[in-house]
């Protein structure tokens, strides 16, 4: 089995995601909204510090160009900054969205 067979057998034994990838507080006052061209700076920056590695399950490598995941998702009030982002591979992006399904 590959190591990339490997990790994806992990993820889909995984019963939850851990807490720290999703922080359901409650809505700030007002969260930083950031125009489409400077997301999109953010998100490079957020992959380039995460040095384009899956941030949750630490072996996926994930595109250039994914969106990151926000920790409060901006549904719920999360704002577009550094320290609210990280770098999710997809699996584990759609198993925190999904209650790890």
């Amino acid at each position: 089995m590959s190591e990339y067979e490997d990790a994806i057998q992990r993820l889909l034994t995984m019963t939850e995601i851990p807490g720290e990838y999703f922080t359901p507080d409650p809505k700030p006052e007002k969260p930083i909204r950031l125009k489409r061209s400077e997301r999109h700076n953010l998100y490079e920056r957020v992959w380039e510090r995460d040095k384009g590695i899956c941030q949750i399950c630490k072996t996926a490598y994930v595109l250039f160009g994914t969106p990151p995941h926000h920790k409060i998702f901006r549904s719920q009030g999360g704002s577009d900054t550094m320290e609210n982002l990280i770098t999710a591979c997809p699996a584990c992006h759609y198993r925190i969205h999904h209650g790890g399904k």
